[in-house]
């Protein structure tokens, strides 16, 4: 494991090593969950140029150019804490990154991580959030696949974005977020949709607040906002 850090840390610039570091917690994710649910499958996390993960036979291989380095599940376990431990001293904004999605970390929040002044919780009406669009005006929260498929159980979701789980389909990602805020109420492990400064644009969560107003409507609901330096936006 330490072979592989100092790899990591000597190929890698700041920003690269954040998104590998994020890759390796999604890995850690994806293989938590398959245990939870019961469900197993081999899968490739390709993410990252000259960074390539492969999960098979129990057995965690990391790619990096053209080295190879193994990581039994234990292995992964520590490097995981270890890199917690890393985003929290290094970007210490006084919140745990815990608890960020690992999945959205790894596609996103990797990004932006160094941009961070600090978060905090706050609210925000439903009715008021707002989806970017490529290439259109921002839509409402009905005008959503995932509230759309909640409506219509026949209503073919269009997700560009592989933010679903390896063991899961987009729609089963969505009918597990549904089921979980129904069973658990929302918010199940600190994690509140995400939006950044003050705008009204959600950037993680979608499943989870259309999950909301198809149960309840036009309800306030706790987020999470992102202040980010210089205005930037992703």
């Amino acid at each position: 494991m330490k072979k592989l850090d100092r790899f990591i840390t000597k190929n890698f610039n700041d920003n690269e090593i954040n998104h590998a570091y994020s890759i390796i917690l999604r890995t850690w994710y994806e293989i938590k969950n398959m245990k939870k649910k019961k469900k197993k499958c081999d899968f490739i996390l390709e993410q990252m140029n000259n960074f390539i993960v492969e999960y098979s036979n129990n057995e965690i291989i990391i790619k990096i150019k053209n080295e190879k380095f193994k990581l039994t599940e234990k292995e992964l376990n520590e490097y995981v804490e270890y890199i917690y431990k890393y985003f929290n001293e290094k970007y210490d904004v006084n919140y745990d990154y815990r608890m960020i999605n690992p999945i959205y970390f790894s596609i996103f929040f990797y990004d932006i991580i160094d941009k961070i002044i600090y978060i905090k919780e706050d609210t925000i009406n439903l009715a008021d959030i707002r989806l970017l669009r490529f290439n259109a005006e921002p839509g409402k929260l009905e005008d959503s696949e995932r509230y759309k498929r909640l409506v219509d159980k026949n209503y073919k979701m269009i997700s560009p974005f592989k933010s679903n789980l390896v063991i899961e389909t987009p729609e089963e990602r969505l009918q597990s977020a549904y089921e979980s805020i129904k069973e658990n109420g929302y918010g199940l492990d600190g994690q509140y949709a995400i939006f950044y400064n003050d705008e009204p644009y959600i950037r993680d969560g979608q499943h989870r607040v259309a999950s909301l107003k198809y149960l309840y409507g036009d309800i306030d609901v706790k987020i999470l906002r992102v202040y980010l330096k210089n205005k930037y936006f992703y």
